[in-house]
């Protein structure tokens, strides 16, 4: 699948939390950036439950793509 993230074509947003122990950023973030346009943000002081430990960055970002996505 990874092969596949090129060819990602809708808005695209991938928030990784800096303190993630079981998906650590540096093995996730050529990934991510690997999608087309991706929106790409790092939670500092974040693990891996980014929707309980920060929603509002992650109400943010799904916001902004939002704002992106087609009519």
């Amino acid at each position: 699948l990874v092969d596949l993230l090129p060819q990602v074509a809708v808005p695209t947003g991938v928030l990784l939390g800096a303190e993630d122990q079981l998906c650590p950023v540096q093995r996730l973030l050529p990934f991510a950036r690997s999608i087309p346009g991706a929106t790409v943000g790092i939670a500092a002081g974040c693990g891996h439950l980014a929707p309980i430990e920060v929603p509002d960055i992650v109400a943010g970002m799904l916001r902004k793509l939002g704002d992106r996505a087609p009519a």
